[in-house]
């Protein structure tokens, strides 16, 4: 289910009309409204069973209350209660009547019947417009429903405001006048109501509440007839069109490289699961309709005879009956790609791996220019992306159990191959799959480069890492650990030898089948960026997480840099540490010095101690000590670590880290989507354009992604509870991961080395003084490399604040990180990030300016 701040099309209709059944039953029963002239025959409701709610009622009670819903409407408990809609007269009837009390109508009533009339009635008219109703006894049926509004209304008029009565005289007198065809629908022109940017820019939409003191949950009743299901359709792919142009609009970008490839996968699977949601909301009301499959032909049949086909040509003679002239009416109504999941249902045989024969249905030319093909042409070169995937698919269903990555399309066809049918959402992502393929071409290769380059740096990066750390041990790091980072380097490892290629060949070999040339390991991430893009996200997420608890264990990055700092205040250093710079920069000062970083040479120690949750007493009584353990000496504080970052992609986590399924929306990650994407463009997402988003951390760094259209900061988001439409998430989400890209890929463990390795040459230049100053028993270990870093502000300190006044250590440690950065060793990192294609820029304040 969708949570509260985001809006489907259908989802709004259906609530504005359960609101409006809602102060209808809950204001009529507080006027004293018999019983026995309910449809029911009482305002009773079905009694909930008592105790604890359990199982899987009690799972769906909990995921309802995360998704926004409220804790009430998620209980088992609450009093739910149908509103028929032959009662909605009578009970208006009633409360027009009602003296004591005497009901006043609100505006929200008003606005919001309002509402529903004007939808439901310009759908109506359409319908008949173009002669698309089956039967008489529909039509009047959906009249009545508009009927019955309209007579609600009327009956009211008389306790409505004085401006809310004159709106509603206005519109009864223009009755069936098509209120709704001013609607903008990219379809059939079949008007349904869509949110007003007004709407999607306010706190919440006004809806008329039930009576305070009544607890009952009123619904109006389901309305199932075809008019209803064609309404219900209409409205769902007016979201599903929004979310797949946000879609493509993603994907061209990425292609132009203004998008890494982690967050456009993250984005597209989000938004095709966002696309579930909505699609779990309509598709029962098709069951006694011919279902999805059934309602969906009745669609791209209506737009058909809408673009001026006749009834008699749309469908051909033949095995394949389908009018290929009619081809990007099907690819828009998404018929084309259901076909083809149906027909590889037909020839799914439920025990075996169907190991299509390369070229059987053709062979795909990615060069080609698809622009200039017919539909039929189109239709051959999507049968052989899609036909050619399936195998792909169906092998890890089947035979790889322990694939670390499952999407929407994967996961839609693990549900066709369990239940034998195709759910609506699997057609969805098949259809995302070819548009994908459709924008990126020639370069769909450059996915599986992206990652194997990157999945292979994260190899060696573990491996030097697990090297350096052969004979390095600090207590403040478990060697159990040291597991964790094993296997990860083994799953990367057996992801790069490709099990699904190595299932497929198993296969082959108990067929006695040769394996033919043609059939290439990697397919799976090379046919599909998507997968590739959340594989990447994987293992990046893992490293993050690996690189921030080294780093905190260890200490390295964040005491190297109040070392780096007090140097470069100082004027000490000839060059910068880049690898430092940026770092501090994505992860903000805050990380690493409390309360920002220091400026003089009296509080280089004092910010120090506070950051490594020390006191100042563990390097001033030195003279008392044969070491430098600092038992008794630890601040209340402790040691303060890395926070972790980056909250948008943390999010996913477990959706791709731990597979625990979808995630469950919250207001609380939309806040955080807008609050992170931080950047607005100009001009329409159809149109592919992106805006220039620039990284701005301490004025000093910036990565930049340059495009043509000019652009300008996002303002925050509105008002807490601010809701917003399904693809203007998926645009955001997209940002705000591109957003934390950098943060996310960055190689701590890299760093982590490069900072030890530093720490180790500055002690070593400074040992001579260090044991003059501070006796031999200034370090007994290796581990304890960060002290240094305080016995060098300690020796530098004034001496009235407990110093020795000498600058000569942080001189000799100037001498050393120069050094150092001569060699290059201060830009490893940034060679890292260059090396897989991240575009780093240094800016001056006057670059800036």
């Amino acid at each position: 289910m969708l949570p509260g701040p985001l809006v489907s099309v259908y989802q709004q209709y259906k609530q504005d009309t359960d609101s409006v059944a809602s102060w209808l039953a809950s204001t009529a029963k507080a006027c004293g409204f018999p019983a026995d002239l309910l449809k029911s025959g009482t305002w009773d409701t079905p009694r909930a069973a008592s105790g604890r709610v359990k199982g899987k009622a009690r799972k769906e009670a909990k995921e309802a209350a995360a998704a926004g819903g409220s804790k009430a409407a998620a209980s088992k408990n609450v009093p739910k209660y149908t509103v028929a809609i032959a009662d909605f007269i009578p009970l208006a009837e009633f409360v027009a009547a009602s003296k004591k009390p005497q009901a006043a109508v609100p505006e929200a009533f008003s606005a919001t019947i309002n509402r529903v009339i004007e939808v439901r009635s310009g759908f109506g008219d359409r319908l008949a417009e173009e002669g698309s109703t089956p039967d008489e006894n529909q039509r009047l049926k959906h009249d009545y429903f508009v009927g019955v509004l309209e007579k609600v209304r009327d009956v009211l008029r008389s306790s409505m405001t004085v401006s809310a009565a004159a709106v509603a005289a206005a519109a009864s007198a223009s009755a069936g006048g098509g209120a709704g065809d001013d609607l903008a629908n990219k379809f059939s022109g079949l008007a349904v109501y869509e949110p007003s940017q007004a709407f999607l820019d306010a706190p919440d939409i006004p809806r008329p509440a039930p009576l305070p003191e009544d607890k009952t949950v009123y619904v109006a009743e389901q309305q199932t007839t075809f008019a209803d299901a064609l309404f219900a359709c209409t409205a769902m792919m007016n979201d599903l069109e929004r979310i797949r142009s946000t879609i493509k609009w993603i994907w061209k970008n990425q292609k132009d490289g203004f998008f890494d490839l982690a967050a456009a996968a993250v984005a597209t699977n989000t938004a095709i699961d966002l696309a579930r949601s909505v699609s779990e909301d309509v598709v029962p009301l098709f069951k006694d309709h011919g279902g999805a499959w059934g309602i969906l032909n009745k669609f791209f049949v209506m737009i058909c005879v809408r673009k001026g086909y006749d009834m008699d040509k749309i469908f051909t003679d033949g095995t394949d009956n389908f009018n290929y002239d009619a081809y990007e009416i099907a690819d828009q109504t998404f018929v084309h790609a259901y076909r083809m999941l149906l027909s590889f249902l037909d020839a799914l045989l439920p025990t075996d791996l169907p190991l299509i024969k390369e070229g059987i249905f053709g062979k795909y030319d990615p060069k080609a220019d698809r622009s200039k093909m017919t539909g039929k042409e189109k239709g051959k070169e999507d049968q052989i992306l899609l036909m050619e995937f399936f195998t792909e698919l169906v092998t890890v269903i089947r035979a790889v159990p322990d694939f670390p990555i499952e999407d929407e399309f994967l996961r839609g066809m693990r549900e066709m191959d369990k239940t034998r049918s195709v759910p609506f959402y699997l057609v969805f992502a098949a259809q995302t799959y070819l548009d994908i393929h459709h924008i990126l071409r020639d370069d769909i290769n450059q996915s599986f480069q992206a990652v194997i380059q990157e999945t292979s740096t994260m190899d060696n990066n573990l491996g030097l890492h697990l090297q350096f750390h052969q004979n390095l041990k600090v207590d403040t790091w478990n060697v159990a650990n040291d597991m964790v980072l094993t296997q990860l380097q083994q799953r990367i490892k057996w992801v790069g030898r490709d099990p699904v290629y190595q299932a497929k060949v198993k296969v082959l070999k108990r067929r006695n089948w040769d394996v033919p040339e043609s059939m290439k390991p990697h397919r799976i991430l090379v046919y599909s960026p998507v997968i590739s893009g959340l594989m990447l996200f994987r293992f990046r997420a893992e490293m993050y997480e690996i690189g921030i608890t080294v780093a905190n264990a260890w200490g390295s990055i964040q005491y190297t840099n109040h070392l780096y700092n007090a140097l470069r205040q100082e004027k000490l250093l000839t060059t910068s540490w880049p690898d430092m710079e940026i770092v501090t920069s994505i992860l903000g000062e805050s990380n690493f010095f409390v309360g920002g970083a220091p400026d003089n040479i009296a509080d280089y120690l004092r910010r120090f101690c506070l950051q490594m949750g020390v006191t100042v007493a563990a390097f001033t009584n030195r003279k008392k000590r044969r070491s430098v353990s600092t038992k008794g000496l630890d601040s209340r504080a402790g040691p303060r670590g890395i926070k972790d970052g980056v909250p948008v992609s943390s999010m996913f986590k477990d959706r791709y880290v731990y597979s625990t399924g979808s995630v469950h929306w919250t207001p609380e990650h939309v806040d955080d989507i807008v609050a992170r994407s931080e950047w607005e463009f100009e001009g329409a997402e159809e149109d592919g354009a992106v805006f220039a988003m620039e990284r701005k951390d301490d004025g000093a760094i910036r990565e930049q992604k340059r495009a043509a259209q000019q652009a300008k900061k996002l303002s925050r988001p509105a008002a807490e509870g601010a809701r917003m439409p399904l693809h203007m998430l998926v645009s955001r989400l997209a940002l705000a991961l591109q957003a934390e890209t950098l943060e996310a890929a960055f190689p701590y463990l890299t760093l982590h080395r490069w900072c030890w390795r530093m720490l180790g040459a500055v002690r070593e230049s400074c040992d001579p003084l260090l044991r003059e100053l501070f006796t031999p028993a200034y370090m007994e270990r290796e581990s304890e490399l960060p002290f240094v870093v305080g016995y060098i502000f300690m020796a530098a300190g004034p001496k009235g604040g407990g110093g020795l006044g000498d600058h000569r250590l942080l001189e000799r440690a100037a001498v050393t990180l120069n050094e150092l950065a001569a060699t290059g060793g201060g830009s490893m990192s940034i060679k890292f990030l260059q090396h897989l294609g991240f575009g780093i820029q240094f800016e001056t304040e006057e670059d800036e300016e």
